[in-house]
């Protein structure tokens, strides 16, 4: 899930950046959070917990047709949230040392 002050800095990072610059920056962040996620799943051995959910969360919203919150802090806790902001920051850094 992303939050409002995620979307913020996104498009912080946009008008900064210029459109197709900042797409990429925050498209090399969404990679890193994603790395970042999958490695934080495994360490915790948390993988196939988490993929439970989410096809139940996709069978829930096909049966019922209505669409729900994913995330529950009293099924998930904080142990599932990464810092998407950190992961923008290093993909905007790493998108502005990448030569070219």
């Amino acid at each position: 899930m992303i939050g409002a002050g995620d979307i913020k800095l996104a498009a912080l990072i946009c008008g900064y950046s210029g459109l197709i610059a900042g797409a990429a920056a925050i498209g090399l962040g969404f990679l890193i959070g994603a790395f970042w996620s999958f490695l934080k799943m495994m360490v915790k051995g948390s993988f196939h917990e988490r993929f439970d959910h989410l096809a139940a969360y996709i069978r829930r919203i096909y049966h019922t047709k209505k669409i729900t919150a994913y995330y529950d802090f009293a099924r998930d806790g904080a142990e599932a949230v990464i810092p998407l902001g950190v992961c923008l920051l290093f993909g905007t850094m790493a998108f502005i040392m990448i030569p070219g």
